[in-house]
């Protein structure tokens, strides 16, 4: 079996205490864990720190700029499809709004899934989808 090899390793600590940053030539990052495994493939054009869903999940960006989701695994909860995912819980708790072009709303919920389809020109009209979708519930 060929190792990878990493044009830089970072120290470890700095996202996860157990993870450190690869940066491969191609200048895509991932993350390894202190037995030297991959946790977190390198294709990401940068990974954020855990701050959604209460700390349960990173942004991650695609080398196009597009973003995702991992969770403290490493592994992908929401493929980075998006060009903006917003904060789980501002419409309606474990549900976050996304975008893709800047011009096209629908909301995920916490599990990654498409619970409004990412398809209405309108903020108002996604919101109002998800109203109907989860019209027995209380929408914050």
């Amino acid at each position: 079996m060929v190792q990878p090899s990493y044009a830089a390793i970072e120290d470890f600590g700095k996202l996860n205490k157990d993870w450190a940053l690869v940066k491969t030539v191609a200048g895509t990052i991932g993350y390894i864990n202190t037995s030297g495994e991959m946790v977190v493939q390198p294709i990401y054009k940068k990974v954020y720190k855990f701050n959604y869903n209460e700390g349960k999940y990173a942004l991650v960006e695609s080398i196009v700029g597009s973003f995702g989701l991992i969770n403290s695994e490493g592994k992908e909860v929401v493929s980075p499809l998006y060009s903006k995912i917003g904060t789980f819980g501002e419409y309606k708790k474990d549900v976050a709004l996304v975008k893709i072009l800047d011009f096209l709303f629908g909301f995920i919920d916490i599990n990654g899934n498409e619970v409004v389809p990412v398809k209405f020109y309108n903020l108002d009209e996604a919101i109002e989808a998800l109203n109907n979708t989860y019209k027995n519930e209380k929408i914050n």
